[in-house]
Order: structure tokens, then C-alpha cells, then sequence
């Protein structure tokens, strides 16, 4: 994939499985452990980018108070001599020795562009599936193309299985099926042990004492960054594609019967944090106090104006809706138990915001969080954070917010200054958009957050699209030491 000198170097790798003496065991999750796999850039990686004929991503969320999305990559490869082909034993990727394709789903793949010295990550995940076409019957051309996803959706397969403060053994062999014992291996993926205690193995039951149990994951009183940490390393995630906050809010155990994602996302909620995957491949948890202290978050890191020849972008789209408006906010606060499961505890916490029903009527924001009762000596902790929970959220989006919900870029029209940018912005970082409309008057201008990043690349043309949320919400927390967000009676208070 050839590019002129205003464009980007593109490079895409894959790492495929069983290929040549140096290519180590195949990576699957749940299979094989994340640490001793082939995720890392190295020489198990084959560069494939010459092959590329397109390519577009996908990552971050459409709005505030939404779970990020699973990140997504589709790449068109010339698969004319038929290197990509399963079938084909000619295959530089085909393994003779012991008679295995290496053109294979669910092994990792990598984007990333190098623009002046400088290189960036654009996506880094797994291939779900491979589709060949071909023109003509086979005669003319042929192609192959890659669809992949990022962490998150390896997490949302692992479910259960995970390790549990509790024991579980089996001592009733005329009862179950099969019994399962907590995995005794450090906390791997999948299940470390199975006691057959019949011929028929129809079932995991997890079970004490002959009755059968909720696993629970971690420790009444966990930070959400400890909990957050304590998940990643019981499914072994790599350390070095970790960035987790502390965390503000305690958390109660967790259910560990549902999936690793949901586990994540119910940690995160619990802190009114945010957990995604950036395009290197990082998982990353910013605590609740991240968006409005983090210089990232609270300094625009860019200004893109149609008002000046500089930082250009060919569209945006303004909305005006009712989408973020909650004037009633109530938090339940969930109790697991390992004898009986799930249970709502405590007084549900309801705050309302009667001017904000007044002009757009009652909105309702119901969720459901993992918070202890108490937490050492304050026994009235999780009624106090749920208070405190449901006043910050029914403050914030009492009220409807104008706001760009994207923009778009060509990069090659203002190639020293759109590069950097559109290849730099992290999500969740704080930009400026200023345009000027039709009908005279003043410029528009707004702060954003970066919630998407789409790119759409080809060796003639690449356009980037950033998704935005509005950063209106978090402007104006109060800061210690800040000279500008440490005035007191003037700044908002967070919790």
C-alpha cells in the first residue's frame, strides 16, 4: 500500500498461527494464557501492508452515560496469489511440518502510521473472520477481508469461570453432574480443574457443601481500580496493556457468573468512570475524578476552526435532543451472596430535579450498582454514596446541551496539521470546535470530549471522523492548587 508524501506510513501486521519454527503457540482466549502468546510486536508479527487495499476503524461510544463499544477493524487485502487463502499449501502463512493453515480467526492483528518520525497506534485486536471474493469466477481479481475486534470482545466471551473467595468443592457424587473446583493456577482463563462425578457431563455447577452456589469475584470494600485490576488479572490480561485509576468508590463482591465485560462495565459505573480500549490495544479505567482534574480533560488539547485556513474540517453535525436529559435519578444498590445470589439492600435512593420536569417533563435514570452497606466504621456508607451518586447525576444532565455530535476530516488537505491530530487525539480528550454558520453573526464555538474515532483509509485518501460528547458537564469542578478551578463558593463540587 503505497502513499505520497501527504499521507501517512501505514503499517498492518498479523500474527499467524503455527507458522515457522519462532511463531510460539497459537493465541485463543480462553485457551491459551495472554502472557505467553504472541500478542506482543515482535517477530511473530508479519507485516501484510502491502497487501492492503482498505481499511476503515471504529472505536469509542456515542455519547456520555452509554458503555464504550467494542472496537472495530474491516481490511480489504489483494489476495491475487492466494497467500490468504485457508486452502492453499503454497501459503507463506501455511505451516508443511505439521500440515496447518495459519489464515485462521481469533489471531491478533495490528494498524498503525507513522507520520513524520512520529508513530501512531490506530487499532490493535483480534480477527473474527476472514471473506473471500472473487470477480469473474476466480478469473479476474480476488480479495480477502479481515473483520476484527478489539479486547472487548474477548472479555464479553469469557464468562464465569472466574477465580472466587469461596471454595468450591463437591462432595455430593449422586447429586451433580460435574463439579468444578476454584481454579487453582493463579487465576488463568477457563476452568483450572473438572471432578467428573458421573458418566454424563451435562453441566458446571458450582456447589458447598452439597448446595449449590453464586462465585463472587473480590472483596467487599475494593476500590474500583483494585476491583478493575483484580478481574484483568484473573483472565491473566498483560500488565503492559493496563492503565488503571485508583478509583473513588468502594464496591461491594461481584456476581462472577456473568461475563468479564459486564464485570468491567459495573466496576466502572460504580465510580461513574469510564472503561474502554484505546488503539494500542490498552485497556484503560479513568476514575470519576479523571475528566474534570486530568490536564486532557479539562485543557483543550486542539482547535479545529473553519473560521482559518489551519486545523480544517469538512463538516460537523449539531444536535439539540433530549437524549441526555435525567431529572429523576435512582440508584439501587446490589448485594451479592454466595448462598443466595443477587438482592437490592438498603432504601433506593431517588432524586429528582423538579424545575428540570417542569419544562421537559419526568425523565428517569434507574440503575443498579455494586455498593456495600458499609465500609470499615461507617455504617452508613452505601446509602451515603448512593445519595451522593444520584444528586451529582441529576445535576449534570438536568437540563439539554447543544452540541456537535461529530466531525469529519480529509487530513491530506492541511497535512502538517491534521496528521498529528486526527492520529493523536486520544478518546476522552478535550478539543475545541469553533465553525461560523450561514446567516451572519457570530462563530460558533464549543469544547468537546473525543467519544469516537472512525478512519477510513486507502493509498488514495483517508478520512477521519471523531464522535464527540459535550464537555459543558464537566467545566468548572472545583481543583485544589488550581488558581483557576480552586475558587471556593465559585467552582462546582464533584463527589
Amino acid at each position: 500500500m503505497s502513499f505520497t508524501q501527504e499521507m501517512p506510513t501505514l503499517e498492518v501486521l498479523f500474527a499467524p498461527s503455527v507458522v515457522g519454527s519462532d511463531a510460539g503457540d497459537r493465541f485463543i482466549l480462553n485457551v491459551s494464557l495472554l502472557d505467553t502468546g504472541t500478542l506482543g510486536d515482535g517477530a511473530f508479527f508479519y507485516e501484510i501492508t502491502e497487501f492492503v487495499r482498505n481499511f476503515n476503524t471504529s472505536r469509542g461510544r456515542r455519547r456520555e452515560l452509554e458503555r464504550f463499544t467494542t472496537g472495530t477493524a474491516q481490511i480489504v487485502l489483494d489476495n491475487r496469489d492466494r497467500r490468504f487463502d485457508p486452502t492453499n499449501i503454497a501459503s507463506p502463512y501455511y505451516n508443511a511440518t505439521v500440515g496447518v493453515t495459519g489464515v485462521v480467526p481469533s489471531i491478533p492483528v495490528v494498524i498503525r502510521a507513522t507520520w513524520n518520525g512520529t508513530q501512531y497506534p490506530v487499532f490493535r485486536g483480534f480477527i473474527d473472520s476472514w471473506t473471500f471474493d472473487y470477480s469473474d469466477a476466480g478469473i479476474g481479481d480476488a480479495t480477502a477481508t479481515i473483520t476484527c475486534s478489539d479486547a472487548f470482545k474477548a472479555f464479553s466471551n469469557v464468562i464465569g469461570g472466574l477465580p472466587s473467595v469461596t471454595t468450591i468443592t463437591s462432595s455430593g457424587t449422586g447429586v451433580l453432574d460435574v463439579a468444578v473446583s476454584t481454579p487453582s493456577d493463579g487465576g488463568r482463563f477457563g476452568i483450572s480443574s473438572i471432578d467428573v462425578v458421573d458418566v454424563t457431563t451435562t453441566r458446571n455447577v458450582n456447589v458447598t457443601s452439597n448446595v449449590q452456589t453464586t462465585p463472587i469475584i473480590g472483596t467487599n470494600g475494593d476500590l474500583a481500580g483494585t476491583r478493575i485490576t483484580t478481574i484483568l488479572d484473573a483472565i491473566s490480561w498483560p500488565q503492559n496493556l493496563r492503565a488503571i485509576d485508583t478509583g473513588q468508590t468502594r464496591l461491594a463482591v461481584q456476581n462472577a457468573a456473568q461475563s468479564v465485560l459486564n464485570l468491567l462495565n459495573e466496576a466502572a459505573e460504580t465510580d461513574v468512570g469510564a472503561i474502554y480500549v484505546e488503539g494500542d490495544g490498552t485497556v484503560v479505567f479513568d476514575d470519576r475524578t479523571s475528566i474534570i482534574s486530568e490536564d486532557r480533560c479539562i485543557t483543550s488539547q486542539a482547535t479545529f476552526d473553519t473560521t482559518t485556513k489551519n486545523k480544517q474540517f469538512m463538516d460537523v453535525k449539531i444536535v439539540y435532543d433530549d437524549d441526555l436529559i435525567y431529572n429523576i435519578v435512582r440508584v439501587n444498590r446490589k448485594i451479592t451472596s454466595v448462598t443466595s445470589g443477587d438482592s437490592l439492600v438498603g432504601t433506593t435512593v431517588t432524586i429528582g430535579n423538579a424545575e428540570s420536569q417542569s419544562l421537559y417533563g419526568a425523565r428517569t435514570l434507574d440503575i443498579e450498582l455494586p455498593i456495600p452497606s458499609s465500609y470499615g466504621s461507617d455504617t452508613s456508607y452505601g446509602q451515603s454514596t448512593a445519595n451522593d451518586m444520584g444528586l451529582f447525576l441529576s445535576s449534570q444532565y438536568a437540563n439539554p446541551e447543544l452540541r456537535p455530535d461529530s466531525i469529519s476530516f480529509k487530513p491530506r488537505r492541511d497535512p502538517s496539521n491534521l496528521w498529528p491530530e486526527v492520529l493523536g487525539r486520544r478518546l476522552r480528550d478535550r478539543i475545541t470546535v469553533k465553525f461560523a454558520v450561514p446567516g451572519g453573526g457570530s462563530a460558533i464555538e464549543r469544547d468537546c470530549f473525543v467519544a469516537q474515532v472512525q478512519h477510513s483509509g486507502s493509498p488514495a485518501d483517508w478520512t477521519t471522523r471523531f464522535g464527540l460528547s459535550s464537555a459543558t458537564f464537566f467545566t468548572g469542578f472545583f481543583i485544589l492548587n488550581n488558581t483557576g478551578f480552586g475558587v471556593l463558593d465559585t467552582n462546582k463540587l464533584s463527589f
